[in-house]
């Protein structure tokens, strides 16, 4: 949620949080948890939005580069 997405802002930084789904062990649909996941994320920058959504995971996991390139 919100509030807790905020002090975890705070605390470590968009460079530092990933976003994944659980999908699909947790309840909802891929497009319900994407939906809830971008309304908690909706005041957050376009550039620290953009490090959660992707670069995070990117820089995490490097083969991901090879297959966006």
């Amino acid at each position: 949620d919100v509030v807790h997405l905020q002090a975890e802002m705070r605390h470590f930084g968009a460079q530092r949080i990933a976003w994944g789904s659980n999908f699909p062990a947790s309840a909802g649909s891929l497009q319900q948890l994407l939906h809830e996941a971008l309304e908690a994320t909706a005041s957050l920058t376009t550039e620290e939005q953009t490090w959660i959504f992707s670069r995070t995971a990117h820089n995490l996991y490097p083969a991901l580069n090879r297959l966006s390139a």
